[in-house]
């Protein structure tokens, strides 16, 4: 049961999420996977890119997780001077930890998760997926537990409905079997397909059976 979430450091309902992950964890155990993306909002939390970098530097000495799970439980705003004092408290070396801060691996390890989010459709924080799947569900503990727990012909079954209610969902579908169409005209399956579209059928009732 994986469970990937983007955030952002300074995101309130991020900070409010990780009280449930933590539970998820204690009760699934060995068969709960978490993982944690960067999607910092620079625009509406400055500072957020940085504190993303901070994580990843601290990473580089084994130390991502302390570090993470302190930026959760700081209340924000978080100054370097903070940050810098409670890396000093793990035993990093500040040295190290200045040089992969301004690395060109921890940034472009930030703006990945970055792309990475915005291609899977996040547009803010935190998002979530639930064994590879967008979970748009409630935010308590029972909810997503539920909902890791879906086999998985259940959580097809809810995406399926998900989609068919989008108010593009029939247009997406038309345009793709016109590219369908377009394939099998062009191919070797040419013939099956005119014979398919010229067959005749029809709609009513049923004939009387005669033995």
């Amino acid at each position: 049961m994986t469970l990937i979430i983007y955030g952002d450091y300074l995101c309130p309902y991020c900070r409010r999420l990780r009280f449930v992950v933590a539970r998820l964890r204690q009760t699934l155990g060995e068969h709960f996977a978490y993982v944690f993306r960067h999607f910092p909002n620079e625009a509406v939390h400055p500072g957020a890119n940085y504190l993303a970098r901070v994580a990843e530097a601290a990473g580089k000495q084994g130390r991502l997780w302390d570090m993470h799970d302190w930026l959760y439980e700081q209340e924000p705003p978080l100054p370097e001077e903070q940050v810098s004092g409670f890396a000093r408290e793990l035993g990093l070396d500040m040295a190290q930890l200045q040089r992969d801060l301004d690395s060109d691996e921890i940034k472009a390890r930030v703006e990945q998760d970055l792309a990475d989010g915005r291609r899977n459709g996040v547009t803010g924080t935190p998002a979530l997926f639930i064994n590879g799947m967008r979970y748009d569900g409630a935010w308590d503990f029972h909810s997503m537990l539920e909902a890791l727990e879906l086999p998985v012909a259940s959580r097809l079954q809810h995406s399926a409905r998900a989609f068919a209610n989008l108010p593009a969902s029939g247009g997406l579908v038309l345009l793709l079997a016109a590219a369908a169409a377009l394939v099998c005209m062009n191919t070797p399956l040419a013939p099956l397909y005119r014979h398919f579209i010229d067959s005749p059928f029809g709609i009513g009732p049923l004939a009387p059976f005669s033995p």
